[in-house]
């Protein structure tokens, strides 16, 4: 290795810890933000719309959750009936017996 390639690969090196490129973000990072925000906003133009913001974006909440709450349970155990029919298939294939 020569000196320039050592000089080349240092300064890459370098400039990857001194000038760091952005991680792909999400728009779900600013969420908490929203429910902080959104509130302070709605009551600044709306008579009693903190509250009633505050309201919506629990009840969001709350059937955001319930959603996971019945999906969750369904995935499970349709992934594992999936797994459990085709390590049947893979047994059944392994063993010589025929499959119809």
């Amino acid at each position: 290795m020569s000196l320039d390639e050592a000089r080349g690969i240092l300064r890459a090196k370098t400039d990857e810890v001194l000038l760091p490129t952005a991680p792909e973000s999400s728009t779900w990072h600013s969420i908490p933000l929203a429910f902080a925000v959104l509130p302070a906003i709605a009551g600044a133009f709306l008579d009693k719309g903190e509250s009633f913001t505050t309201d919506a974006l629990l009840l969001l909440l709350a059937g955001i959750f319930l959603h996971w709450l019945v999906k969750f349970p369904w995935y499970v155990a349709l992934t594992s009936f999936t797994l459990s029919t085709t390590d049947l298939l893979t047994r059944r294939k392994g063993n010589g017996t025929r499959s119809r």
